[in-house]
């Protein structure tokens, strides 16, 4: 599975595989974790259930059981690094759709970070079992390409779907990735879409909120979640 550092002392495990059945886990759990003077007494784990949201709406669900996916965390939530600094620093009120914020009970703040804000967890790609139906995402050998966004205020997780028409990555597991500001960096990994098995390919995603394409995509088409769609 995947630990992730969300905050100085708090860490998120999501996946993993294991021996038996289900064989590829798809629960979230989190741990605070002590000072290090206190590391003798033991940690307590807490599983997270997240909510689905589409469309505005909240259904049960998560993302499919896997091993091998990258998992990242970003301080960034709806709109973009800079406007976020901003609005931080008091210089920008954010208080309305056209803005970029997205509602309310999205984003229900906490007071120790931002008043709407605790950061998001970026989930990509990772290998599950085989699928014989050529409509399953992992179809046929396992591996996986989408892109989920666990959000830390609302406990709520969305997929980021994109255009399979456009240029995009190749399903994927044990690639490298980073974050910096706006931008997911994916680079390599094994799939059997690559030659040789063995990936080399690098791609960047601006994985912020509505409003936060450059110069509104310069009059090119939409600007859905940091991509512009022409």
């Amino acid at each position: 599975g995947s630990l992730t550092m969300v905050s100085a002392h708090t860490a998120l495990l999501f996946g993993g595989s294991i021996k038996e059945d289900p064989f590829f886990l798809d629960d979230f759990w989190t741990v605070l974790l002590p000072e290090p003077e206190d590391f003798q007494e033991p940690v307590a784990w807490t599983k997270i259930e997240p909510l689905m949201r589409i469309m505005g709406q909240d259904f049960g669900g998560r993302p499919w059981g896997r091993y091998g996916h990258s998992a990242l965390y970003s301080p960034v939530c709806s709109i973009g690094y800079d406007l976020e600094v901003m609005a931080r620093a008091g210089t920008v009120v954010l208080d309305s759709l056209d803005q970029g914020v997205l509602p309310v009970p999205v984003y229900p703040g906490d007071p120790d970070a931002t008043p709407w804000c605790r950061g998001q967890l970026l989930l990509f790609g990772g290998s599950t079992s085989a699928e014989r139906d050529p409509g399953h995402p992992a179809y046929p050998e396992g591996y996986l390409g989408d892109l989920w966004i666990y959000n830390m205020s609302s406990n709520t997780i969305s997929e980021l779907r994109y255009s399979r028409n456009n240029p995009h990555p190749v399903r994927r597991r044990d690639h490298a990735a980073a974050i910096d500001r706006d931008y997911l960096y994916l680079f390599g990994g094994t799939s059997n879409e690559c030659l040789g098995g063995i990936c080399g390919d690098m791609w960047v995603y601006n994985v912020s909120g509505p409003g936060s394409c450059p110069l509104d995509c310069s009059g090119h088409g939409a600007c859905e979640w940091g991509f512009c769609i022409c």
